[in-house]
């Protein structure tokens, strides 16, 4: 026992001195193997065998320290293989999970330091225990290999993963990660933003660590970008459209970077297409197709006389190769089903359009000229008949007749673009009109109110349509340069005579073919009258009552017949078939008179005449002349044949 303290008996701690177990706390009172006597020291065991000793109280080994026979073995203090790497099973990297006994060998205490392979003996396997994980790399790849890594008896003591695996780092044992299958996104370069890129190069295999999953193979295409910088690092999967460098018809939410894609086929397939692109439908990023400024065609299937454009734009498209439609030809068959068409040009007839224009896809016409034709003529618009029509009355040379167009006038389109139906086209100079329509035989005739330009032929072909007829008309001039009702006409017998009328006013005449009269002769109704009449044709002066002197210029009878006993020989005339016979003169009446004509006869032998007239009685009379007519008499005492008027027939006085 160790001395009380304040009256109590206390044992010996470890360490302490003692003669028997009981001075000890431990009850293990220690003396070297095969010393019995002395003083021994208090130790924390029993610490008996050969290769043990109690150094300041502890069992320890007696390490390289001389021994019993061998195999003696220390069970108190076994060798800690629990300390040692026991190598790889699998992907797990294990350490012995528990001790063995020591055991002396060669007379000499062995030490785990200078003999794990103890941990090893076959026949201490169940001594030492089951292995034990310790730690585990997720893929075989990625397990160091010795001499760094799991190695067999090494200290496990501050084994991590990464000691024995390959973390976060390439490594060749891993299957390299297929870059190239993998989208690296839109291409953001101006001018090339229609391009979906892949990677171009694969990234080498790689063991990581992500969280709870250690050291295993990486597949992660996030790691793609590491290994595919600068403009090599990626190839163009699919272009969406070859003019479409913004990119608009692009699939905004495809295309995105690490999804995967399959490589087979070309990469610009139709599928492809459609998986990245817009194909066929709206897109409010391309330009809006200006179908509005396009022309449609004529309406009426072509046949009409209005240009059609479009109505409306046509909303912006992406098309099947996913560029953004610029052709026109999209508004033909529009997707927009709101572009609709209107007029662009309205010509006003058909026949008056240009038909080779309006086209369909061309630019929309502003104008009525750009596609109607316009003060042209046109094969399409119908003739117009100038030849059915006159053009008036037209001065040819002295005479005036009314001509009529020779031919029709080809269709012509006016100006607003209608075909001129109107006949004043034929007034136009290359109509020609020289054929005669009728002439009336004296302009002056002409009714001035007929063969009105571009009235009908049909009614200006004919003396009656277009001629003054019968009528005064004071354009013709007058029949004689005086009053015709003075014109005297000459003998008619032994009577001067003139005609009895005039044109009204002094005016001219047109007769009833027209032309204007020039003859006093040819006054409608003209008769001729006499002026005065000598008694016996012998008494007329055929130097006077000319035709053509003026009546009013032979105011007595004297003034064309010889009276008083005159004859022809007193004024120097040549004798003629009429004279007086010989013997006889002219009275005052102008007859040829025998002095003893009006006495009393019985024959003609009697009478100077040699005309003895009876009566129904037989009383003759010495007449002028023979006086047999009904309607004569030969007066007693006058001896001048006369006629009887209003007088019945008898006999002779």
């Amino acid at each position: 026992y160790q001395r009380r303290v304040r009256g109590a008996c206390q044992r010996a701690t470890d360490g302490g001195e003692c003669d028997i177990a009981d001075n000890c706390q431990s009850k293990q009172c220690w003396r070297p193997k095969g010393v019995s006597a002395g003083k021994g020291v208090c130790c924390n065991t029993i610490c008996n065998k050969d290769c043990e000793e109690c150094v300041s109280g502890t069992c320890v080994p007696r390490n390289n320290q001389p021994c019993g026979l061998s195999p003696a073995e220390s069970p108190a203090v076994s060798l800690a293989c629990n300390t040692l790497l026991k190598g790889w099973q699998g992907n797990q990297c294990i350490k012995y999970s528990g001790t063995r006994p020591r055991q002396c060998a060669a007379t000499t205490c062995q030490d785990i330091g200078a003999a794990p392979e103890l941990c090893q003996a076959a026949a201490h396997q169940t001594a030492v225990g089951g292995e034990s994980h310790l730690k585990a790399c997720s893929a075989a790849a990625c397990k160091r290999p010795s001499p760094n890594g799991c190695v067999p008896l090494a200290a496990a003591s501050g084994v991590n993963q990464a000691n024995i695996c390959f973390l976060n780092e390439p490594v060749p044992g891993c299957d390299d990660i297929a870059c190239p299958q993998y989208v690296s996104g839109w291409n953001q370069a101006a001018g090339s933003k229609n391009q979906c890129l892949r990677w171009t190069n694969i990234h080498t295999g790689y063991c990581e660590s992500i969280g709870a999953i250690t050291a295993r193979c990486s597949s992660d295409e996030t790691r793609c970008p590491s290994v595919n910088t600068g403009a090599a690092g990626t190839t163009v999967l699919v272009t969406c459209g070859n003019s479409n460098p913004n990119g608009y018809c692009n699939k905004a939410a495809t295309c995105q970077q690490h999804t995967q894609w399959d490589l087979s086929g070309t990469n610009n397939d139709k599928n492809k297409l459609s998986d990245v692109c817009k194909l066929n439908v709206f897109e409010p990023d391309c330009d809006n197709i200006p179908c509005s400024s396009i022309t449609k065609g004529w309406n009426n299937n072509g046949a009409g006389a209005v240009c059609l454009r479009y109505q409306n734009d046509h909303q912006g498209y992406c098309k099947g190769d996913a560029n953004c439609e610029t052709s026109t030809t999209r508004c033909k068959q529009p997707e927009d089903t709101n572009i609709g068409q209107t007029a662009a040009v309205t010509c006003l007839s058909p026949s008056c359009r240009k038909s080779n224009l309006c086209q369909e896809g061309t630019a929309a016409p502003s104008g009525l000229s750009s596609v109607c034709l316009r003060d042209v003529d046109s094969s399409l618009c119908g003739d117009i008949a100038c030849s059915t029509l006159v053009k008036g009355w037209i001065d040819v040379g002295q005479d005036r007749p009314c001509l009529r167009y020779n031919t029709n006038h080809n269709g012509f389109c006016l100006n607003d673009s209608s075909c001129d139906s109107s006949p004043t086209r034929c007034q136009i100079a290359d109509v020609t009109a020289t054929q005669v329509a009728f002439q009336c035989p004296s302009k002056e005739c002409n009714r001035e109110d007929r063969c009105q330009p571009l009235t009908a032929l049909s009614n200006n072909n004919a003396a009656d349509e277009v001629c003054r007829l019968n009528l005064d008309e004071s354009r013709c001039p007058r029949a004689h340069d005086f009053d015709c009702d003075q014109y005297v006409t000459g003998w008619s017998g032994t009577n001067c005579e003139r005609y009895d009328r005039d044109i009204a006013n002094g005016a001219g005449h047109c007769d009833a073919t027209g032309e204007c009269i020039d003859e006093c002769s040819e006054v409608p109704g003209v008769q001729k009258v006499t002026v005065n009449t000598c008694g016996s044709a012998g008494c007329i002066r055929r130097d006077k009552c000319k035709p053509g002197d003026r009546a009013n210029l032979i105011p007595s009878l004297g003034d064309i017949c010889y009276v008083n006993g005159e004859t022809s020989k007193d004024f120097g005339m040549m004798p003629g078939p009429t004279d007086c016979p010989a013997g006889a003169t002219c009275d005052d009446s102008g007859s040829c008179v025998f002095a003893d004509d009006g006495i009393e006869c019985k024959d003609n032998s009697e009478c100077g005449s040699g005309f003895c007239v009876k009566n129904a009685q037989g009383a003759g009379t010495c007449c002028n002349e023979a006086c047999t007519k009904e309607c004569q008499i030969c007066v007693r005492g006058e001896g001048v044949c006369k006629s009887r008027v209003n007088d019945p027939y008898s006999a002779l006085i």
